[in-house]
């Protein structure tokens, strides 16, 4: 038997995904300030539907050290971040609002042009 969750707390995981994309192409590696972390899931199977695991610091040397840990409930609710992922949520938002605001400027601009 394999490990599970409820869709709602993957749901929340793939956004944490997203920000690890936008910051460093990786799935489960995310960068902050400067300093990168990298988060792993437990491999424990929670009744409720949640997901915990662990976060890492990468360190200059290559190293890593455990800087905490987190956990997504089964509703999809954060009850635990990793460090700074909520704030490199907020910036991901912040630079896809950024995006659809330059989309909309580029498109009154372009049609504009055109009459």
């Amino acid at each position: 038997m394999g490990w599970s969750c409820r869709a709602d707390a993957m749901n929340t995981m793939r956004e944490w995904e997203k920000v690890c994309r936008f910051t460093t192409a990786s799935s489960n590696c995310y960068e902050v300030n400067g300093q990168r972390y990298f988060f792993e899931t437990s491999r424990t199977e929670h009744d409720d539907g949640a997901i915990t695991g662990s976060v890492w610091k990468m360190l200059p040397d290559g190293r890593a050290r455990k800087s905490g840990g987190f956990r997504i409930e089964g509703d999809g609710a954060v009850k635990r971040y990793p460090v700074g992922m909520a704030q490199a949520l907020a910036a991901l938002e912040g630079a896809a609002v950024l995006e659809e605001q330059h989309s909309n400027y580029n498109r009154v601009i372009g049609e504009s042009l055109r009459r």
